[in-house]
């Protein structure tokens, strides 16, 4: 079995990963859900002025993963199905946040949005694995 040993050098949350996101999430654990306001730097741009794919998809990510926390599971990414609605500008406040679906044995549903100006610009479902019991 795989053991899962937690530190600081997550791309998305790591507070020792120097190129990282460093994200940092509010929680409200009665009703299962995160979110937290940033503002993406250049450095993680695609095409010009926009936020490349492959961040969104981060942010998505990790957000259900704290989701899963706030609901008091730990998990790993089962399954990621994103919605890019709208391009998610550099250097403008966006939102990112995430609910607690429910639980079906060992998969944990979440749904994962990214507000800009008001609008959702992305968003995901998200299937979650739970390893509570696999963490070393």
């Amino acid at each position: 079995m795989i053991k899962y040993i937690l530190d600081d050098h997550c791309f998305a949350c790591g507070k020792d990963n120097k190129i990282g996101l460093k994200l940092q999430f509010s929680e409200d654990k009665i009703n299962k859900k995160v979110w937290t306001k940033l503002q993406l730097p250049r450095e993680y741009q695609g095409v010009k002025g926009f936020a490349h794919g492959g961040i969104i998809a981060t942010l998505l990510d990790e957000a259900s993963a704290y989701a899963s926390l706030a609901a008091g599971y730990s998990s790993v990414t089962a399954e990621l199905n994103i919605k890019y609605r709208h391009p998610v500008p550099i250097n403008q406040p966006i939102e990112v946040s995430a609910d607690f679906i429910e639980k079906n044995n060992r998969i944990i549903i979440i749904k994962a949005k990214i507000i800009h100006d008001h609008k959702i610009v992305a968003k995901a479902d998200a299937k979650m694995y739970d390893i509570s019991d696999r963490l070393g």
